[in-house]
This record gives C-alpha cells, structure tokens and sequence, in this order.
C-alpha cells in the first residue's frame, strides 16, 4: 500500500524515457489507454480518497484542467482506492471534470509508484519530463508553469523553469 505524504519534492527530479502506455478502467468500467490522449500534454496524478493531501490537491488540478484543457492539456486521476463506488462518489462530490481511472499493480510498478500523491508530466510526444511528489500549498504554480512551457512545446530544465 502506498504512503500519503505531504511534503513537496521541491525540485523534482527530470524523469528520462517514454511514457509506458498502459490501459485502465474509468470510473464506468471503460477501457481507456494513455495513447488516447497522444499529442496532448498530460498529467498524470495517481491519489486516493483516504490519502488527505491528495484530496487538497483536488481544486487545484481542476483549476489547471478546466484553464489549460482548450490548449491540449489533459489530467488522468489514477485512482488508487480498492473500491470504484468510494471513488465514484468522491469525483461526483467535488464535481471533478478531468477523466480518473482505477489503478492496476502493473501500471504503478510501470511508473515506480510507491507513495502518493505523486504526479507525471508528459510531454506531446509522449516523454515523462516532470515527475513531483507529495503536495504542498503552492505548488501548483510551479507545475503550471512547467504545464505552460510543454504547451508551447518548450523543453524544461531541471528546476523546472524552462530555458
């Protein structure tokens, strides 16, 4: 089981490779794959219901969905919670738009997952650049800007702050 933290990797560290594509059910019991959101900027943020800095940082991966999503810009909840119904009504009652799917082992051993919340930025051509761990108030400014650079297709250092 994965530990929920609440520090913020500050500056997190540059992922190098391709994003392993994998295939996960949504909340509906719908396939849906990684490559579907291909030439898309994509966050991936694997969380759960019980993990409390996650669900602090709900409003502010909504705010960059709803903000960026126009742009190409996409967020995919990995939920971690072993029942769909507890995640299910988790996203109805804070009214989340962006797609959650229920995880698989596979697919957190793909990406190293060992705590949460922990998230993944991808770039258009499907390259993992940004990996950030933990959630701190905040922090979203940070991954916004980075979110803003792989929009226009800028490479990111790695403190995050582009060229």
């Amino acid at each position: 089981m994965s530990l929920a933290i609440t520090a913020c990797d500050t500056e997190p560290k540059k992922i190098k490779g391709m994003a392993a594509d994998f295939t996960l059910k949504d909340l509906n019991g719908k396939d849906v794959s990684l490559s579907d959101f291909k030439g898309k900027v994509v966050m991936l943020d694997f969380w759960a219901t019980w993990c409390p800095p996650c669900v602090k940082a709900v409003p502010e991966l909504i705010a960059l969905h709803e903000k960026y999503k126009a742009d190409g810009f996409e967020v995919i909840g990995i939920s971690m919670d072993h029942s769909v119904g507890d995640a299910k009504n988790f996203v109805k009652d804070k009214s989340i738009p962006y797609t959650v799917l229920m995880t698989s082992s596979r697919v957190e051993k793909q990406f190293g997952v060992v705590n949460i919340p922990v998230t993944f930025l991808i770039d258009r051509s499907g390259k993992v650049v940004k990996k950030h761990l933990g959630f701190a108030p905040g922090v979203g400014k940070q991954i916004e800007k980075e979110i803003r650079l792989l929009i226009e297709n800028m490479p990111l250092d790695i403190e995050g702050s582009g060229r």
